[in-house]
């Protein structure tokens, strides 16, 4: 097992940008000071930086580095291991590789990030804590139904992978607490299945029914999936399973990229459990798929960009809250062909009388787009401070007419009748610098923003900012007199949040930014 093909140098292009890092119990982690809180600090949030990579980890001074150049004189040197070792693999394609990474606190890298390849079949698992796994590329062959990365241990970082092709059931599976997944690219997963059902999701966060989970995913970059969309079973990220719905997960999943993701599943992100924060995520070029709450109450989306992609969809969940995003031509440039109800800026589903409560858009900025659609019978789906340009179509769909809607301005066919909380009015947006759509200075919706609105809660100790401190290119807003959208005008501080290019994440050594 683990046979050595071949060795080949490896060039490493990296695209370095605005995000800190700092190390925390021997696991590089974001510095989430400087992103606006962490999962772990009660403190108020400063900013929202976009991306850097993670550098490569570093060996702890006077500690050993181990250099190997097959899987099982890996293992054996793995089962001998001290706190605070390294220990590096060779350059070069490896086959059917089986490691059991037990002890804790140590490093385990490909001798240059994405020099080594990890083929045929793979069964990883990480049961140690605070273990940093990093550098390394699947792209031939496959594990059928099994799992690639399991990770049961806590505290670890898996970062630096780049999974083309690949086939799996998973591959990257958390089941401990406090893992951090970073900087990796999943694509092109095989779809074996022809029917509904796939083949399973690229990223599986379980939920426990005692310990929160708080896990971590960002920077990495989910692409071009094939498959036969709707509900095929190969979504980018899940967090929970229908069975978890009542367990406190607590992920945060943040500056995250996905494009063409949809002929996997309809569901780029699937939430099925609680208390989870979607944020300073990019949809660009996904229009049949959304970010969707499935099963499970208590979830939060803000700060994220869906370009050209479908928005937030809620189906089987309560007290949910979306704010500070932006969604230009949401839903357009669908495939009919896909089964399913098809994507839209904003979808809610009557899944029942004790589903769909307490659904709240806050400041959010829709441009263009198809229709949001509101199911029928759902009466307290909530409104507030949005603004809606439609130059084309309509902004609701006519099943939308019971929801609620306080202090909101739309401009073009409405949908639905005239409702209280609906001024008809240009918003007078203006494309900025970095590409999306924002006020001018005489738009009507500069301080018109109201402060009546269900308080934005916080999971243990993730700053959501509940008080919308910030907009969303993470600029402050002031503390009265707040703009409609998701966008304020002339607001203070360094430009921190954008649309994310496909080279702002994933691995290192993938990105080629301009």
């Amino acid at each position: 097992m683990g046979k050595r093909i071949c060795s080949s140098g490896f060039h490493w292009l990296a695209c370095f940008s605005w995000f800190a890092l700092s190390s925390c119990g021997g696991v590089r982690v974001p510095d989430l000071k400087s992103l606006g809180g962490s999962i772990s600090s009660g403190v108020s949030p400063t900013a929202t930086p976009s991306p850097t990579p993670t550098p490569s980890p570093t060996p702890a001074p006077n500690k050993p580095v181990i250099r190997v150049n097959s899987i099982s004189a890996l293992q054996q040197a793995i089962s001998k291991a001290g706190s605070g070792d390294t220990f590096i693999l060779s350059n070069g394609t490896y086959l059917n590789s089986s490691l059991d990474i037990s002890a804790s606190n140590v490093v385990i890298q490909a001798e240059t990030p994405g020099g080594v390849f990890l083929n045929g079949t793979n069964a990883i698992t990480l049961s140690g804590d605070s273990v940093v796994f990093s550098g390394f590329q699947f792209t031939q062959g496959g594990t059928g139904t099994g799992v690639v990365v399991t990770v049961t241990g806590n505290y670890n970082q898996i970062s630096e992978l780049n999974f083309n092709g690949y086939s799996a059931q998973k591959m990257v599976r958390l089941i401990g607490h406090h893992n951090t997944l970073e900087n990796s690219n999943f694509q092109n997963k095989p779809a074996q299945m022809i029917a509904k059902g796939g083949t399973g999701n690229m990223v599986q966060i379980d939920a426990n029914p005692i310990v929160p989970g708080e896990n971590n995913v960002h920077h990495c970059t989910f692409q071009h999936m094939p498959g036969m969309g709707g509900d095929f079973g190969n979504e980018a990220i899940r967090i929970g399973e229908s069975t978890m719905a009542g367990f406190i997960s607590r992920s945060v999943i943040e500056y995250n990229y996905f494009e063409d993701t949809g002929y996997g599943d309809s569901e780029s992100i699937s939430v099925k459990s609680q208390e989870n924060v979607l944020r300073y995520n990019t949809a660009n070029n996904n229009p049949n798929a959304m970010f969707t709450f499935r099963n499970g109450d208590n979830n939060v989306a803000y700060g994220n960009f869906f370009i050209k992609s479908g928005g937030i969809r809620v189906k089987q969940a309560n007290h949910i809250w979306a704010y500070n995003n932006y969604f230009d031509q949401s839903g357009i440039n669908q495939d009919p062909a896909i089964p399913g109800s098809g994507t839209a800026p904003v979808i809610v589903e009557n899944a029942g009388a004790t589903y769909g409560n307490d659904v709240n858009w806050v400041n959010n900025t829709f441009y263009s787009g198809t229709p949001i659609a509101i199911a029928s019978g759902l009466s307290s789906v909530l409104f507030v401070n949005n603004v809606f340009y439609q130059p084309a179509g309509a902004v609701f769909s006519a099943s939308s007419s019971a929801s609620k809607f306080r202090a909101n301005l739309h401009w073009g066919t409405l949908g639905i009748a005239p409702a209280s909380g609906l001024t008809s009015a240009d918003p007078l947006l203006l494309l900025n610098s970095s590409g999306y759509y924002g006020l001018s200075a005489r738009s009507p919706a500069i301080g018109a923003a109201s402060a009546d609105y269900p308080s934005i809660p916080v999971f243990g100790g993730i700053n959501s900012d509940p008080t919308l401190a910030f907009d969303l290119s993470g600029q402050n807003r002031p503390i009265t007199a707040k703009d409609l959208g998701a966008v304020q005008f002339n607001a203070s501080g360094p430009v921190r949040n954008r649309p994310l290019r496909l080279c702002d994440a994933g691995p290192s050594y993938l990105r080629h930014c301009p």
